[in-house]
């Protein structure tokens, strides 16, 4: 009982913080009294680093799209040299399939005509018979033909996804202004904002 419940308050917990509200910290700009000159020294450095980091962003973002180019052309290349085989294998796959079901059709009419023969006469060799072709039956089955894995074609848009995930359009510039601001005489006062779940 003591197990059961522990099972229950833990599945309790887990469906509780499926659906709990998750916060970002937030900051309320207190400026100082008469130091104008130096928030304005902090506000040029912000835009200056905001500036400096968009370049680099855009500039990565830029390589990512001519590396992503050439490693597509690469796999372009490659998808279709592997297209080729699996269309070769496939008519091959196609054309096992049909011997296969014709072989399973023919030993299936054989197993049920004897399956009749030994359930009405009793005899041995039918009886020995329909034992023998539903064996064959099996071994068939798993033989079955199986059938060749289609290539996946490469995405130009799936390759640029995974190199540009190394750009980033966060270079610590709000961070930099905060201190700024806070060595100005302003006063940062921090809270919390909800981003999901919010009731």
């Amino acid at each position: 009982m003591r197990k059961f419940m522990y099972a229950i308050t833990c599945l309790s917990i887990a469906l509780a913080s499926c659906g709990s509200p998750k916060y970002v910290v937030k900051y309320k700009y207190v400026p100082p009294q008469g130091s104008k000159v130096c928030l304005k020294e902090c506000e040029s450095k912000f835009e200056e680093c905001q500036k400096s980091c968009n370049e680099k962003f855009q500039k990565c973002i830029g390589e990512s799209w001519e590396e992503a180019r050439k490693i597509y052309r690469v796999e372009l290349q490659s998808y279709r040299e592997r297209l080729k085989s699996y269309n070769r294998k496939r008519r091959e796959y196609l054309n096992d399939v049909i011997e296969w079901n014709e072989q399973v059709k023919k030993i299936y009419r054989d197993y049920r005509f004897f399956t009749s023969l030994c359930r009405r006469t009793k005899e041995r060799f039918a009886c020995d018979r329909k034992d023998e072709l539903r064996e064959l039956l099996y071994t068939l089955q798993e033989e079955k033909p199986k059938k060749p894995q289609e290539p996946e074609r490469p995405s130009l848009r799936r390759i640029f996804n995974q190199i540009s995930s190394k750009c980033s359009s966060d270079c610590g510039c709000r961070e930099l202004f905060n201190n700024c601001f806070v060595s100005c005489g302003g006063e940062l006062i921090p809270y919390k904002l909800c981003t999901e779940n919010c009731k």
